[in-house]
């Protein structure tokens, strides 16, 4: 039986958040997502790449996840890079929903180091936590230091100020509809339809 290795990181709030390492894929997949799914996960996000998806022979891990009664969110990230500032605002939210509601989210990238651990870092700081603090419980979870490099760390930095900023100005992006989270450019496109509604 596969038992996926989950890094669960020590936060005070519901649900459960986790980094790990890329599924086994090919064959092993549709396994590996019922072990995540027993494990209590109900989102997966994935930060690899189309081409790391072929390389690694996960091109069916949406189907797979599915049939485990998974959802799969993606938000593609080329290795020691960092995604979008809009898409990963969108991607956070919806995983604070999921840990709002009790749910168990693995975050994942090739080795559950960089990529995943920029994504947690940035979920810990919508929920008020200083990057400062976030770092060292994504590294004792995960048994090494993260992230990959010093501009995800920077990067993670940047949007939490100014994820505090928009927080103080009365903003209610969780409010905002999937598609709007997952479309916009920017944490100031989402303030600013906000402002127009």
């Amino acid at each position: 039986m596969i038992r996926p290795r989950l890094f669960t990181i020590e936060r005070t709030g519901p649900g459960r958040l986790s980094t790990m390492a890329a599924p086994a894929g090919g064959d092993a997949l549709p396994d590996e997502m019922r072990a995540l799914a027993d494990a209590g996960i109900v989102m997966v996000v994935s930060l690899l790449t189309d081409a790391e998806d072929w390389e690694l022979d996960l091109l069916h891990e949406e189907e797979a996840a599915a049939q485990a009664g998974i959802s799969l969110v993606r938000l593609p990230t080329p290795n020691r890079c960092v995604p979008g500032v809009g898409a990963t605002h969108g991607v956070a939210r919806r995983v604070l929903h999921e840990l709002g509601l009790g749910h168990g989210v693995a975050i994942h990238c090739r080795a559950g180091i960089g990529r995943a651990s920029l994504l947690a870092a940035c979920v810990l700081s919508l929920e008020g936590m200083h990057p400062s603090e976030a770092w060292p419980l994504i590294s004792t979870a995960r048994g090494v230091e993260v992230p990959d490099t010093d501009g995800q760390r920077a990067w993670v930095e940047k949007f939490a100020d100014h994820a505090s900023a928009s927080t103080s100005t009365g903003s209610n992006l969780a409010g905002l509809p999937r598609h709007e989270l997952r479309t916009a450019a920017s944490i100031d496109d989402l303030l600013a339809d906000e402002r127009d509604r």
